[in-house]
């Protein structure tokens, strides 16, 4: 196996990909601001339920397979088009065994009504998922690609939203359906292409090749569950403890830090391939620097977030999504410091299951996980939305402390780059100083704005100059 030593710039179409996602989350805001004048706050409520539902649901159907797929794909001991066919079989089967039940059973004790109706229009996400090829066009440095195919999906979905709300004839249920259509077209493109790659793709798996990858999947799967059940329960327990009215106040007041958030899972999920490749090397040196990289660039993106906490949020909000979400400025602010917590932890947690070290991801997501319930049921009750807010803020507290700590005993602490670290800190400086002046001056949107040019040109710019010496 060559030792030479990983690269550590942006992966291959990262570039590509956040301006993608840039654009379709914009246009996903867009609807949500369309939608949000239309539906109530409860309507949104019952949506954000049964979304999170569904998404844990599938969490629950092996989810650290694309982990093991990944880790088979850098070992390169048998064909790429094996490990793929492989993963959609066990995929799929796993879905129809595990997710399918858990959404039909919530649907029967929901009881006739709009959250049953949604549970059963969102329950085809659950397969989209399970059979996406996503993760192997990233693998084969494909990030252009990703970027083309997401973005398609989104820009009909909006389509469909432009076509039925404008007019004012859409309803919670016709914004789900039109959620459903934007991810299947993505799936379909992302198999697609990666069939055009590799070859037609066949899924089948036998028995025991299905125990093997769900045995190998147990300890990342249960990182990356945790991950996903933490970051649902908060909409799931507020449906069950509080009102579908504060479930929507959430969803809204998250829309913005649920992009920033998204960023850093697309970040996180870029990086997995080169530190996995940096795993197979015999000098942890080269680890430590790449992830070192990653964290180095990631720190100051997640501080200038504070830039959009800046800007006048409550006129950002009342802007928005109109005269009704004014007052969600506080659970704004709460839902930006856990975006910005949650970059953080991204990187480093998918570090450590790229040195497969997932049971040691597992144990710290554990104790995450019953922070996060713990908060949750303590405060949800007395302060509904908030409650769930810090209950999250507080697991992605744990997370980044827990897996630092471990990273230290084992010598394998991230080496920060200096130069591009200070670099950063600058510009996100810049960004939190842009976004308070303009934010109070001109108003929230603007300010939120400027906050994020401010920091992109500056950070870029000076990466740049770097780059020219």
């Amino acid at each position: 196996m060559s030792q030479s030593s990983p690269s550590t710039g942006a992966p291959a179409g990262f570039v590509a990909q956040v301006g993608a996602s840039l654009i379709g989350r914009g246009l996903g805001f867009i609807a949500l601001a369309i939608v949000a004048r239309q539906v109530t706050a409860s309507d949104l409520g019952a949506f954000g339920f049964a979304i999170s539902v569904m998404t844990l649901s599938s969490g629950l159907a092996l989810p650290g397979t694309s982990v093991v797929a990944t880790t088979q794909a850098a070992e390169r001991a048998e064909p790429i088009q094996a490990i793929v066919s492989r993963l959609l079989a066990t995929n799929a089967v796993a879905t129809a065994l595990i997710t399918l039940p858990i959404i039909l059973i919530t649907a029967a004790v929901a009881g006739p009504g709009q959250t049953r109706t949604l549970l059963l229009i969102v329950l085809p996400l659950a397969f989209m998922s399970s059979i996406d090829t996503r993760w192997q066009l990233l693998f084969a440095s494909k990030g252009r690609a990703v970027a083309v195919a997401y973005l398609i999906g989104q820009v009909v979905y909006f389509a469909g939203i432009l076509v039925w709300f404008v007019a004012g004839h859409g309803t919670i249920e016709a914004y789900a359906i039109l959620n459903v259509i934007g991810l299947l077209l993505n799936v379909v493109i992302n198999n697609r292409l990666t069939a055009n790659q590799i070859g037609p793709i066949k899924p089948r798996v036998n028995r025991d090749q299905f125990r093997s990858m769900a045995r190998a999947a147990v300890a990342p799967g249960i990182t990356l569950l945790v991950a996903i059940a933490y970051s649902q329960s908060g909409m799931i327990l507020l449906g069950i403890l509080s009102t579908k009215s504060e479930v929507g106040n959430l969803l809204v007041a998250n829309r913005i830090p649920l992009v920033i958030s998204s960023l850093g899972t697309l970040w996180a999920a870029n990086a997995l391939p080169r530190l996995a490749e940096a795993n197979q090397l015999t000098d942890r040196g080269d680890e430590r620097r790449v992830g070192g990289w990653y964290l180095s660039v990631t720190i100051p993106v997640s501080l200038a977030v504070f830039g959009l906490a800046a800007a006048n949020p409550a006129g950002l909000l009342a802007w928005a999504f109109g005269a009704e979400y004014r007052n969600l400025g506080n659970l704004y602010i709460l839902c930006l410091l856990f975006a910005a917590l949650s970059l953080v932890a991204s990187t480093i947690t998918f570090g450590l299951l790229a040195q497969a070290k997932g049971r040691t991801a597992a144990k710290v997501g554990a104790a995450a996980l019953a922070a996060n319930l713990i908060f949750g049921v303590l405060l949800i009750p007395a302060i509904g939305a908030s409650g769930a807010a810090i209950a999250t803020i507080a697991t992605e507290s744990v997370i980044v402390i827990g897996t630092l700590a471990h990273l230290s005993r084992s010598n394998l602490t991230p080496q920060l780059v200096p130069a591009t670290l200070g670099k950063g800190l600058l510009a996100a400086g810049l960004s939190c100083m842009t976004g308070a002046v303009v934010g109070q001056l001109t108003g929230g949107p603007i300010g939120a704005v400027a906050a994020g040019l401010v920091f992109a040109a500056a950070f870029m710019g000076m990466r740049t100059m770097e780059y020219q010496r």
